[in-house]
């Protein structure tokens, strides 16, 4: 807080003192302006003059009420995670004195909680909230803080272990159904015959396999299937290996 102080002594002294109560002091006779800064809470300085000359000494004390601007802050347990994501809120680290909090999940709900604990989010694919938290004092100084909480869809994986491509429109073409939850970024499919052979591989979501291989159709059996995956929320690299009846 900027402070700018006017000497109005009226009698003419020979020497002048300050003493800005912060440490800060001057012999002019033109006062300072002098910055105050804030506390985590409420602060005091009190302020002298004094001044002297043949004939008397004389001061002059007041004092200097900082009210601090709230500093936001709060902390969670993670990030990122899966649905439904039980994210812990913790606001302990706050300070500034403000006299309302208003926390906005980013969801369309809100809570006016101190330390709300806990808040749910569950939802069908993948989403961004952005968690804030604003404190507010009664003279209207405020601040506030945000969090960029990614929550997925939880990890799921199923590989059908049978199909038949026989034209007739109906369960044509084998490939696993994958949430959102996986990375297909780290994501692979190889299909293997009998002898270990290579047969079908997709790296992406959106490729199936129609129980061809060189665009000639295999043959009615049992193959292998290996998925190559990583869940979006960490590095886990993991393997499913399974296998499927192709019949006609």
């Amino acid at each position: 807080m900027e402070v700018i102080f006017n000497n109005t002594t009226i009698a003419e002294f020979e020497t002048y003192l300050w003493d800005y109560g912060q440490g800060q002091t001057s012999t002019n006779r033109i006062a300072d302006t002098i910055i105050y800064e804030q506390g985590r809470h409420d602060t005091t300085y009190f302020v002298q003059l004094l001044v002297s000359n043949q004939c008397r000494i004389d001061t002059f004390s007041d004092s200097i009420l900082v009210h601090p601007t709230p500093v936001a802050i709060f902390e969670t347990d993670r990030d990122i995670g899966c649905s439904p994501l039980n994210l812990l809120l913790s606001n302990n680290l706050t300070y500034g004195d403000p006299d309302s909090l208003i926390w906005n999940f980013g969801d369309g709900s809100t809570d006016s909680l101190f330390n709300p604990g806990s808040y749910e989010y569950d939802v069908n694919e993948e989403e961004f909230f952005i968690v804030s938290l604003t404190g507010t004092t009664e003279l209207g100084c405020s601040d506030s803080v945000q969090l960029l909480v990614n929550v997925n869809q939880d990890e799921v994986l199923f590989a059908p272990n049978a199909f038949t491509p026989d034209g007739d429109g109906l369960n044509d073409s084998w490939f696993p159904t994958v949430s959102a939850g996986i990375d297909e970024n780290f994501f692979s499919v190889k299909v293997f015959n009998r002898w270990g052979e290579l047969i079908f591989e997709a790296k992406d979501f959106y490729s199936s396999w129609d129980g061809t291989y060189q665009g000639n159709a295999v043959q009615i059996g049992t193959y292998t299937y290996s998925i190559h995956y990583k869940r979006k929320q960490d590095e886990e690299r993991k393997v499913i290996v399974g296998h499927i009846s192709l019949v006609r």
